[in-house]
């Protein structure tokens, strides 16, 4: 089972990585809860790796809206959102998840920058799925040890 896996690699349950995934998106202003996983809405992807004695990736996942939100936070509620903003504000919210985790590990490992993905790979399985819910939709987070 894929969550036992995770929980081998790294020490971490479902119920920790949720609880860090959640804090990662309140850092722009985002508030999820847990929900069951689901196809996600035009989504918008980032990875980042981590790599050392426990490596793993970490490829999270948000509808559109969610990560547009978490954009305006940023922009001090702008009414648009550039293009471009989408992927870099989700790789931030990736890296500080990424940093989470590699704080949680005994040996010294290092992150990835954080990469863009595109929508066709939210369709590939393989992956632990922990799913996220807000009031403008859905988030996920996807983990490969």
């Amino acid at each position: 089972m894929l969550s036992t896996q995770v929980e081998a690699r790294w020490g971490l349950s479902e119920a920790d990585l949720l609880a860090m995934t959640q804090e990662a998106w309140q850092a722009f202003g985002v508030d999820l809860e847990f929900a069951a996983a689901r196809s996600l809405d035009q989504p918008v992807g980032s990875q980042i790796e981590i790599n050392g004695p426990r490596a793993g990736v970490l490829q999270l996942w948000g509808e559109r809206v969610v990560v547009e939100e978490a954009a305006r936070r940023i922009l001090r509620d702008a009414a648009e959102v550039p293009e471009a903003l989408l992927a870099d504000v989700l790789g931030e919210i990736a890296n500080i998840l990424g940093g989470m985790i590699k704080g949680c590990l005994e040996e010294e490992h290092t992150l990835s920058l954080p990469r863009p993905l595109e929508a066709v790979a939210f369709e590939e399985g393989g992956a632990l799925r922990l799913g996220l819910e807000g009031h403008a939709g859905g988030a996920a987070l996807w983990v490969r040890v």
